[in-house]
C-alpha cells in the first residue's frame, strides 16, 4: 500500500498524554471549543473564564493529594 492509500502515512503521533489540560479564557465560546476539542483527541480538560476560579481549582487539587 503507497502512502497515498494509508490514511495513517501522513499523521504524526502526539505521544502518550496523562494528566489533564487546564483552559482559561475570558471568552467563554472559547473555553468551550478548546475543551471539546482536547476530548475529541482523548484528552481530559476543565475549563475557566476567571483566572481566580482556576487558581482555586488548582490549589484544592493540589491540597488533595
Amino acid at each position: 500500500m503507497s502512502e497515498s492509500q494509508n490514511p495513517d502515512a501522513n499523521s504524526k503521533s502526539l505521544g502518550t498524554f496523562t494528566g489533564m489540560v487546564l483552559v482559561i479564557d475570558d471568552e467563554p465560546i472559547l473555553v468551550d471549543l478548546t475543551r471539546k476539542f482536547l476530548e475529541m483527541t482523548g484528552i481530559q480538560s476543565i475549563g475557566f473564564t476567571a483566572a481566580e476560579e482556576a487558581v482555586e481549582w488548582v490549589s484544592a487539587a493540589l491540597c488533595l493529594r
